[in-house]
């Protein structure tokens, strides 16, 4: 049985690591204070920039998870549904257009892909046509001549 892996979104990937570097720079600046003004304790830096870290963490994260789900998980979520579709032979409807050229190349890649299928189909379907002409003409042919 295979182990599940842990999965987390872009978004919230994101907003943790900047959540933690938020953390992070506060305790080296809190450092930098403690040395640079000698009346701080260490008691009041840490619960001074506690709640900073606290504060700016969380809006850092909504802010990074909100612009995340908005600018790339949607979308990548509607390049599966186009993706999704194309393979079970649906004509998909979905445009995606995004202002991230990652997201926009790959999305004119599928439609790429598509009309491609497309081509290839209506190829077939002509030279399918035309082996059934060609068969029929010589099953007819030699129709004729066997009532001779």
């Amino acid at each position: 049985m295979k182990k599940k892996k842990f999965q987390i979104s872009l978004a919230s990937y994101v907003a943790v690591a900047s959540a933690i570097l938020t953390a992070v720079a506060m305790g080296i600046y809190a450092m930098f204070q403690f040395n640079a003004h000698p009346g701080h304790t260490i008691r009041g830096l840490i619960i001074e920039h506690s709640w900073h870290v606290i504060v700016l963490g969380f809006l850092t994260y909504v802010v990074l998870y909100l612009v995340f789900l908005y600018h790339i998980q949607r979308p990548i979520m509607k390049l599966w549904v186009k993706a999704y579709a194309i393979s079970k032979g649906y004509d998909d409807y979905a445009e995606v257009n995004s202002a991230i050229k990652e997201i926009q190349e790959i999305s004119d890649a599928i439609s790429m892909i598509k009309a491609q299928l497309k081509r290839n189909e209506q190829t077939s379907s002509k030279e399918n046509v035309e082996l059934d002409v060609k068969a029929f003409s010589s099953s007819a042919s030699n129709n004729d001549t066997r009532s001779i």
